[in-house]
């Protein structure tokens, strides 16, 4: 049975809340609950209840101080789990976002997820956006997250056999950005001088 704190925090993530997710540069879906408030007991409340994190910062345009708390991914099933029992309006993102949550919570690392569970979790991933009204994912974003990887990294090989663990450690590698890796790779064009492919 809710209790009168419940239906006080349910009314601040109804009303106040954000459900989002993205890919991230490194090409992994992210999940966040959020809060930002200018008040800091909801959100300490909030903090103390769910976990995640909680920061105070003063905003240069007013000189207010605000109060934020997230938690995200794997963290964040507790959170989104009250919002589908308890929240009238927020239900609806919170839905997708649970179920890519809780794959997150019971796979937190490992090995490279198979083909059709990283698709699953992108349709969830654009279900959830398009409820919440964010904008679509750049094809870049969606292509980095659903390349092949190998131990949950990117391994590439450059023409001279040279193996990196990763786009990113090719990059530095070479001087150049890890965009500029990727691209190389997907459409066979050189980069830095070179030819670069996956490791299979």
């Amino acid at each position: 049975m809710a209790t009168f704190e419940d239906g006080y925090i349910a009314g601040i993530l109804d009303g106040e809340g954000c459900v989002s997710g993205g890919i991230d540069k490194a090409g992994t879906i992210t999940i966040h609950v959020a809060v930002v408030m200018l008040d800091l007991l909801p959100v300490k409340m909030l903090y103390d209840k769910f976990g995640g994190t909680f920061r105070s910062d003063n905003r240069s345009c007013s000189k207010r101080l605000v109060h934020t708390w997230r938690v995200s991914n794997g963290k964040s099933v507790e959170a989104l789990e009250f919002i589908i029992n308890n929240c009238a309006i927020k239900h609806r993102a919170a839905n997708p976002a649970l179920v890519i949550a809780k794959a997150m919570h019971d796979t937190p690392s490992g090995p490279a997820l198979p083909k059709l569970e990283k698709e699953r979790r992108l349709n969830l991933l654009l279900e959830l956006r398009e409820i919440v009204g964010r904008k679509k994912l750049s094809q870049e974003r969606v292509d980095n997250y659903l390349i092949e990887r190998t131990n949950g990294a990117i391994q590439v090989i450059d023409e001279n056999g040279r193996i990196f663990k990763s786009q990113s450690e090719a990059a530095k590698a070479v001087d150049r950005t890890q965009s500029a890796i990727y691209y190389s790779i997907k459409n066979g064009h050189k980069c830095a001088g070179l030819n670069w492919n996956l490791v299979l």
